[in-house]
């Protein structure tokens, strides 16, 4: 059963609660830097300005995610634990906090709750939140036959065992769903919630790289992890192609594994001089706000936040049409190019015909006016049973 989150025959029923306040807890040991985690923290921060008591579980306090989260989000400490103790930690935590919901957000995760669940006696519902394409990622990724079954075997069981699903995407949802054929777990579909308050007044702040100034050539902007999922590479052949008709450069931001690999690609196609993997940046949206176009080139996505962002900022963009997000955030086209994956010859021609022409930043704006932050805790709590806050 998929429902959409602004589905108006959508309705959840209120669920008895064991605090006077309600209290929610986000389990996300495996915390990092990538957009999962800035969409966390901003439920998490949304959840507590309603009178919820809300904790967030993470295994690394230092994040610069976690800098600004307000004094009344608790972050109990789960640092120094082995991960084979991760279940007792949250039985324990069960038995002293008692929350009245719990949601995950990345298998490793979902996997600790669910046996922590089956083990309590305490009545926490525990919530999956999918945030990614899993059917097309395990297909991109080629693994052999025996480690894709054994993972949508775990898959199946975590999300079995959820009181409820929540898919980022439309897309995603339908891949969930055909992943665990049953028509009576709850699926909804929630969009992402990119677009904050803060989110202009940190787009104003300066921005000193050179290649953002007034007067410089078009600058194309691209954010991500440096990983396969990303496909940077294709995005930086596309732009020597681009490059040897129009005079532009190339930014980067984001760090990982790949980081070499890019280089030397870089090098190799004598964009050194044009092309800066400038690393991670806190505040990556001065660089969204000041960019001529934003460029998604990911192999699979669920709800790409940057490609939200980008909109929100009235930026151009041009994606890749990879599952999910992408075609149903710029509305299969309306909003920006979407190309075929791998291919950077039509990524290049995209890029070309989007900087002659880009689309009114009035308009682009319009394509995320959905994605707010209180749109979608709105939507989290009514599936959670709390949409009487």
């Amino acid at each position: 059963m998929i429902l959409l989150y602004d589905q108006p025959a959508f309705t959840s029923t209120a669920i008895p609660m064991t605090n006077q306040h309600p209290r929610i807890c986000i389990f996300a040991p495996s915390f990092g830097d990538g957009g999962v985690e800035r969409m966390l923290v901003n439920l998490a921060t949304q959840f507590s300005t309603r009178g919820i008591i809300v904790d967030l579980i993470v295994n690394n306090q230092n994040s610069g995610y976690l800098k600004n989260l307000p004094g009344s989000i608790h972050l109990p400490a789960l640092a120094g634990i082995p991960r084979k103790d991760y279940t007792d930690f949250l039985l324990n935590y069960f038995t002293e906090s008692k929350p009245d919901i719990i949601l995950s957000s990345k298998p490793e995760d979902d996997r600790v709750v669910r046996q922590a669940k089956l083990r309590t006696d305490h009545p926490v519902r525990f919530f999956i939140r999918c945030p990614t394409a899993i059917l097309s990622r395990m297909k991109l990724r080629r693994e052999n036959l025996l480690k894709t079954w054994l993972k949508k075997r775990g898959l199946k069981k975590s999300f079995m065992g959820a009181d409820g699903i929540i898919a980022v995407s439309k897309c995603v949802a339908d891949e969930v769903n055909e992943l665990i054929s049953d028509k009576q777990q709850k699926i909804i579909a929630i969009k992402n919630p990119n677009i904050t308050p803060e989110l202009r007044t940190l787009a104003s702040q300066e921005i000193t790289h050179p290649w953002f100034q007034t007067d410089s050539p078009p600058a194309i902007l691209g954010i991500g992890g440096f990983r396969k999922q990303k496909d940077f590479s294709t995005l930086i052949r596309a732009f020597a192609l681009v490059k040897a008709k129009l005079d532009s450069r190339l930014v980067i931001l984001g760090q990982g594994r790949q980081k070499k690999r890019l280089q030397k690609l870089i090098d190799k196609l004598n964009m050194t001089d044009f092309v800066d993997l400038h690393g991670f940046v806190e505040n990556p949206y001065p660089f969204t706000a000041n960019a001529d176009l934003f460029v998604l080139s990911s192999l699979w996505e669920g709800s790409p936040n940057v490609l939200t962002e980008a909109l929100a900022l009235g930026t151009a963009v041009v994606s890749t049409n990879c599952h999910c997000g992408p075609a149903e955030i710029l509305q299969n086209g309306q909003y920006g190019e979407l190309v075929a994956l791998q291919d950077p010859e039509h990524l290049s021609e995209a890029i070309l015909k989007t900087l002659n022409d880009p689309l009114p930043a009035e308009t682009l704006r319009e394509a995320a006016r959905d994605y707010t932050l209180q749109a979608s805790a709105d939507a989290y709590l009514q599936a959670f049973g709390l949409d009487n806050l």
